[in-house]
């Protein structure tokens, strides 16, 4: 899945560049009036890309999250729900993780959901499967 999700950001990220990068009213507005094609590619990747690369990049943290929350899921489908618990809350006390983030600010940039989010999930799913 991760290969296709490469592919495609590549895509749409040549796509932007081609459409930009000869765009006239980006050079104006910066106070070109040619269009130099070095000129266009700095533009492009510095104001342009570095919005459309922060978007993508939050879609593939969400991505992650998902793909975490998941993995928990299918450890508690195995009957290792409580393993799992045990796991994270010394993960969270070793590595001294902060246990509250702000759950914006987690949800982008994040890849892997905090302990506490996590144990909630686990706790949740072994209660709705029970």
């Amino acid at each position: 899945m991760s290969e296709i999700s490469a592919e495609v950001n590549l895509f749409f990220s040549f796509a932007v560049f081609a459409y930009f990068y000869k765009w006239e009213a980006l050079y104006q507005a910066f106070g070109f009036t040619d269009t130099p094609t070095i000129i266009g590619m700095m533009l492009v990747f510095q104001f342009v890309l570095a919005l459309y690369n922060q978007l993508a990049s939050i879609g593939m943290v969400l991505h992650s999250r998902s793909a975490e929350f998941g993995a928990d899921e299918f450890a508690a489908k195995l009957g290792h729900g409580e393993n799992l618990i045990s796991a994270l809350t010394k993960l969270g006390v070793d590595n001294l993780s902060m246990p509250i983030n702000d759950s914006l600010y987690s949800w982008c940039t994040h890849t892997h959901p905090p302990a506490v989010e996590r144990v909630a999930a686990v706790r949740a799913f072994q209660a709705k499967k029970e």
